[in-house]
């Protein structure tokens, strides 16, 4: 899988902050699919990005507040639930990447 991806592409993966964990989970559609405590939350978080990295995925910490998140959610008119974190934490690396400086790979006439 790793072999199909862009060379240089990074997955997301949502950081939260300790004093935002309960915050999230009171306001989570599906609370009862995220860890109860943010040292467990820690643990996956940790563990997940060791296994992506084993299998050739680089990873970028995207730090998600939850005022923001929940903002995205209502403008949206969604739930905060798994799907709608993941497509958060995407558009926020599609923002990333289109404020990234041009690749040297292409002439400068390729992206102008």
């Amino acid at each position: 899988m790793a072999d199909e991806l862009s060379p240089g592409l990074k997955i997301g993966v949502a950081v939260y902050a300790e004093a935002e964990w309960e915050r999230l989970r009171q306001l989570a559609a599906d609370s009862e699919m995220l860890e109860e405590t943010y040292a467990e939350w820690r643990t996956v978080y940790e563990s997940s990005v060791r296994q992506l990295a084993a299998s050739g995925l680089a990873t970028e910490p995207v730090e998600v507040g939850v005022d923001e998140l929940q903002a995205w959610c209502t403008a949206r008119n969604r739930p905060l639930d798994a799907n709608a974190r993941a497509e958060f934490v995407s558009e926020i690396m599609v923002r990333r990447s289109k404020q990234a400086p041009p690749s040297p790979r292409f002439p400068q006439f390729w992206r102008d």
